[in-house]
């Protein structure tokens, strides 16, 4: 479980220290209007969770979490990458992509969050690996999107890597999370 909650760390750092530079990146270096960034933000990724979960509760009914956030975890980083190279680009239809891919990969976590621990907690102890999970979520909150946004300020002077930086390092480290996920699913399978 610890491993698990570790890679969970990772993987879910590397989401939530994007939100606040995007909704900056929007603003600033693409000029949208409030109505383009809330799109972007929130609203394509929110209607892609119901359009999206009913997929990945088949794979999850089929599948060891392990496994399943091995295959999951890569929608964020390939979101995270398009983002990425669509700040770099100035290509705001790569942002309207990459945000429809996140809410897809939402729509996975939404699964994976609520169910996942179970997996490891004796049904008495669900509520003690639940709120160790909601600890360390309300941690990777509070420090992700400060993460983020001193990474986006450190590069402000450069135009070209403002921004699109820090959804490499985003996708960076959802990679590692996803590829700790694949290890731990490969573990799992050789006891």
């Amino acid at each position: 479980f610890a491993k698990y909650m570790f890679c969970q760390f990772i993987f879910g750092v590397g989401n939530l220290m994007l939100t606040a530079p995007l909704v900056i990146i929007l603003g600033d270096k693409f000029n949208l209007s409030y109505l383009g960034e809330i799109l972007i933000v929130s609203t394509i990724p929110i209607l892609m969770i119901p359009l999206s979960t009913l997929i990945w509760a088949k794979l999850l009914d089929r599948v060891h979490v392990l496994t399943f956030r091995s295959i999951h975890s890569w929608f964020f980083v390939l979101s995270s990458l398009i983002m990425g190279l669509s700040i770099l680009t100035n290509s705001i239809t790569g942002l309207w992509i990459g945000s429809a891919i996140r809410g897809i990969g939402f729509g996975g976590g939404v699964l994976a969050w609520n169910l996942g621990h179970l997996d490891y907690a004796p049904v008495e102890e669900s509520g003690r690996y639940m709120s160790l999970h909601v600890t360390l979520t309300g941690i990777r909150g509070l420090l992700a999107p400060a993460f983020g946004m001193m990474l986006y300020s450190t590069w402000l002077d450069s135009d070209l890597i403002a921004g699109s930086i820090v959804f490499f390092v985003g996708a960076g480290l959802a990679a590692i999370g996803g590829i700790g996920f694949i290890m731990l699913s490969i573990e799992r399978k050789n006891h």
